[in-house]
């Protein structure tokens, strides 16, 4: 069986919606509906496949985020959101249409921090992966192949360390706090201090002291309480 006549069977799962003459795709991740065309019935078509999928496998589905067309994540807790690379960036095309479409996605991948991209057409399948000075690709033959490549990427887990010291934070490890402070320097941090939830930014523990500058002012001023008035941590904003 060909890719194409794979994909068909998912391009079929596609929901079309008829509304004052024009043809809407209800979208399985953004919960709403979406203009009809080529690219975006193949959008559509994928995700269906990448829900499925998703039941299986453990990772994150976003649709359109960021300017990508599907972003899939690896898994963590809904309060802990630092700025962590993508597990993989799928830039859905049509065949025929013109464009570097290499090239966007490449540059998708160094904006975001990411290592491992997919071009789908519907018909053609590839995997891109940037390199120091120029990128590599690997054609990809079927949905299997997709499936096989998300499962190697989810089995990866960057982020068990993280999840570790989130969950050892909110449960009012300081040092675990600290270690996630160090690793994403320019992110929000919501802390339990006295009782009262505050968004705090440039973290720095001492074995007395805790310092930090309020993240819902704008000032460079520092706030300094006692280390013991840290209770946990709440959630990690981006």
């Amino acid at each position: 069986m060909s890719l194409a006549d794979e994909f068909c069977e998912w391009e079929r799962k596609v929901v079309e919606v008829v509304r004052e003459f024009r043809t809407l795709l209800r979208c399985p991740v953004r919960a709403r509906e979406l203009v009809d065309g080529p690219e975006e019935r193949i959008r559509q078509g994928l995700l269906h496949f990448l829900v499925r999928l998703s039941g299986d496998v453990g990772f994150l589905l976003d649709a359109e985020r960021n300017r990508h067309d599907i972003d899939l994540h690896w898994s963590i807790p809904p309060e802990c959101r630092p700025p962590i690379p993508p597990m993989l960036i799928v830039e859905t095309k049509v065949d025929g249409a013109g464009g570097d479409w290499n090239g966007q996605l490449l540059r998708y991948l160094r904006e975001s921090g990411g290592d491992c991209g997919v071009v789908f057409t519907g018909q053609r399948m590839w995997k891109l992966t940037p390199e120091a000075a120029s990128h590599r690709v690997a054609p990809l033959s079927s949905l299997t192949d997709l499936a096989a490549l998300i499962r190697d990427r989810a089995a990866m887990d960057p982020l068990a360390l993280v999840r570790a010291d989130f969950v050892a934070g909110c449960d009012g490890e300081l040092d675990a706090i600290q270690r996630l402070s160090q690793r994403y320097r320019y992110t929000t941090f919501v802390l339990s201090i006295r009782g009262n939830e505050v968004a705090c930014r440039q973290l720095r523990f001492s074995e007395s002291s805790f310092t930090y500058r309020p993240a819902t002012h704008h000032t460079h001023v520092l706030s300094e309480v006692n280390i013991r008035e840290v209770e946990r941590l709440v959630r990690i904003e981006p």
